[in-house]
């Protein structure tokens, strides 16, 4: 007899004593809980309810014991049954690295699963990247790009933009606003969103640029300190009604100014052009201090029908660069297109992703020849 049949009937013994005695119990005892006071038949139903089966597993692997409490003491030994059992598998000498407190023994394996704690740096950056997601969309009228929208009300459909880098360093500006200040310097934050327009199914690098801590100089060299700078992106193909919603104040795409976040005089603070337009100095280049990674998951709709280079399975992506995957059909199949984050891509092969901004999914959709 097997030692599981045991423990199974040793189990099924107890839990029809455990039945055999409550109704013994019940059932002699009916007039007395009928003409008890209420308190006491309260207080024998608890001590009724409380008769249980306790099922244990010992400290030694595949002992198992049973035995009957009742108000969390025990009744008497019970039925005792020892379970022996061999194991058929795959096994791994444990422990597996040094230092060995103990001596490696074969044992059947397990997954092995690894945390590393993030640092601070890390944190930071990830507060800094949600709170910069929330602070940038883009707004648009319904149904005007394919992709799905993170947030939609009954008038718009709001797209996150994504941190993509920053770049640390100086540059100059056409300023008609105000002339005097031709430079300025500060951090550059880059976000951007790649979305396909529905009326001519082209995608466009969306974003918006914004300097934080920024200082604007005169010819002088004198600074004037700003909280931003901001200058959205814009295309020729995509119509006005595509918007920037910047920190609640919302830019039209095709506005290609630059606007200072915060300017202050002695009676105004808000959101105004100041340039229409900045380049990098000569000899100066920015500084690249950082850069997002964003996780590309590839996946096929049947791994019977073909495969792909890379395979299946996710992997980390510098944000802005490209993503290349191929698909391989199996004899008797065939590609029939792409979904990148489930928008239909076409079916070229190998498919290019030129700009990944975001988390993405990409996935090949194979179908009978």
């Amino acid at each position: 007899m097997s030692g599981e049949t045991i423990y199974n009937e040793a189990k099924q013994v107890l839990t029809d004593f455990r039945k055999t005695l409550i109704n013994d119990m019940v059932g002699e005892r009916v007039k007395a809980l009928l003409d008890a006071r209420h308190d006491a038949m309260n207080k024998y139903k608890s001590l009724i309810e409380s008769l249980e089966v306790k099922f244990g597993l010992l400290y030694a692997l595949h002992r198992y014991a049973l035995y009957i409490k009742f108000k969390g003491k025990d009744l008497g030994g019970g039925f005792h049954a020892e379970v022996k059992s061999s194991y058929v598998g795959d096994t791994s000498a444990y422990p597996l690295e040094p230092p060995y407190n103990v001596s490696q023994r074969p044992l059947p394996s397990v997954p092995i699963f690894k945390f590393t704690p993030k640092t601070t740096v890390d944190v930071l950056e990830s507060t800094f990247e949600g709170n910069a997601t929330s602070a940038f969309v883009v707004e648009c009228p319904h149904d005007t790009f394919l992709e799905t929208p993170d947030v939609s009300n009954v008038f718009s459909d709001f797209y996150l933009l994504y941190p993509q880098f920053k770049q640390r360093g100086r540059w100059s500006f056409n300023s008609p606003f105000n002339p005097d200040f031709q430079e300025f310097e500060g951090e550059l934050l880059r976000l951007s969103r790649l979305l396909t327009y529905s009326g001519d199914s082209n995608r466009y690098l969306l974003g918006v640029n914004v300097w934080w801590e920024a200082s604007s100089f005169n010819s002088d060299g004198v600074p004037a300190p700003q909280p931003a700078f901001i200058r959205v992106v814009g295309f020729e193909g995509l119509p006005e009604t595509v918007k920037y919603n910047v920190t609640g104040h919302r830019v039209p795409q095709t506005d290609q100014r630059m606007y200072v976040l915060g300017v202050r005089t002695y009676t105004f603070a808000g959101f105004m052009p100041c340039a229409v337009g900045y380049s990098e100095i000569e000899g100066n280049p920015p500084v690249e201090v950082w850069r997002n990674i964003f996780k590309v998951k590839v996946e096929v709709n049947n791994e019977l029908m073909g495969y792909t280079d890379p395979a299946v399975g996710e992997y980390d992506v510098n944000a802005t660069t490209p993503f290349t995957v191929t698909a391989y059909p199996y004899d008797g199949y065939a590609l029939d297109h792409w979904e990148v984050d489930d928008v239909n891509w076409g079916d070229s092969n190998p498919l290019t992703v030129d700009f990944v901004t975001k988390p993405l999914t990409v996935k090949a959709i194979f179908r009978e020849v």
